[in-house]
């Protein structure tokens, strides 16, 4: 129907053009005297009115009303502010809980009993993303025209979205603070959950540490553990495996819109259990590697915040 209509639109622009330059040589002819050319001019002169009403009326009842010229789209996208950028800011950060400042870096109890003394440890936090509302997600919203532009429903990985931050940063665990990282700029997006993935630490890694090489490696952790007779379990995690977890910021699952203002979103992972479920006594260092890993995907939060 577009198509027909574009086409008809076309047909009556021609039409004018054939009409006015048939008015003009009946103006030319007139002017010259010649006999009969007054009387030809006023037939034109109808037709041409005819045929711009034509044309109007099938622009006002039959054109498609989203086509607008460049210009206009232009005025528009600026009037919705389509040329604002809009930043997603990540923060890294950790929940102490029980844990306590001890010598050159931490101590807590964990829920088996042992006291746990960290001296050294890095942890390599290799990519944080939105991950974009699945129509399931939107349809739940009240304004339904937001389903438009949904292709794929989140795998919970990847990497290709925009809202994406890749350069991966070495976090040092005998310390442990807040990170804010770089901002990732976008203007436009539905997203509903976040994914923040631990892996393999590259050579573009931020604060990558001199003492202690980790590239190739996603969780270093040094110490020793103290069970209740005061027996001493020194233990060193040296770990390449990655883990990951997708989560909500709120349930049930909420959107946001990234084209009403800047976000920060905050991963909060929970130091004051990081060693929950190890028994010194009875794993091994597989055993304790997986079981701090997975608890650290199981434990971690997030929290998004909007400027409107």
């Amino acid at each position: 129907l577009v198509v027909a209509v574009r086409a008809a639109v076309r047909a009556a622009d021609h039409l004018v053009v054939a009409v006015r330059a048939a008015v003009r040589a009946a103006d030319h002819l007139v002017v010259a005297g010649l006999p009969g050319a007054d009387s030809m001019r006023r037939p034109w002169s109808q037709t041409r009115r005819m045929g711009g009403i034509l044309m109007l009326t099938c622009m006002v009842m039959c054109a498609d009303p989203t086509l607008q010229p460049t210009h206009e789209l232009n005025s528009s996208e600026s009037a919705r502010g389509g040329s604002t950028s809009i930043e997603v800011r990540y923060h890294l950060d950790w929940e102490w809980g029980a844990a306590e400042s001890y010598q050159v870096g931490w101590r807590v109890t964990n829920d088996q009993g042992y006291e746990v003394r960290v001296r050294e440890g890095y942890l390599t936090s290799y990519s944080l993303q939105l991950a974009p509302c699945t129509p399931e997600d939107l349809s739940k919203r009240s304004h339904m025209p937001t389903l438009i532009g949904i292709k794929r429903a989140w795998a919970g990985h990847g990497g290709d979205d925009p809202s994406a931050w890749l350069s991966g940063i070495t976090e040092r665990l005998t310390h442990p603070r807040e990170v804010a990282l770089e901002p990732v700029v976008l203007n436009t997006g539905f997203y509903c959950r976040a994914h923040y993935l631990v892996a393999k630490a590259e050579t573009k890694a931020r604060r990558l540490p001199s003492s202690f090489n980790m590239v190739g490696t996603s969780l270093y952790i040094e110490g020793e553990a103290l069970d209740i007779h005061g027996t001493t379990y020194p233990f060193t995690v040296w770990s390449t495996l990655p883990v990951g977890k997708l989560m909500a910021w709120t349930e049930p699952v909420s959107a946001i819109d990234l084209s009403e203002g800047s976000v920060d979103v905050t991963v909060t992972r929970d130091l004051g259990r990081l060693f929950d479920g190890v028994n010194f006594q009875t794993m091994d260092n597989d055993a304790i590697e997986k079981t701090i890993l997975l608890g650290i995907s199981e434990r971690t939060q997030v929290a998004l915040t909007q400027a409107r």
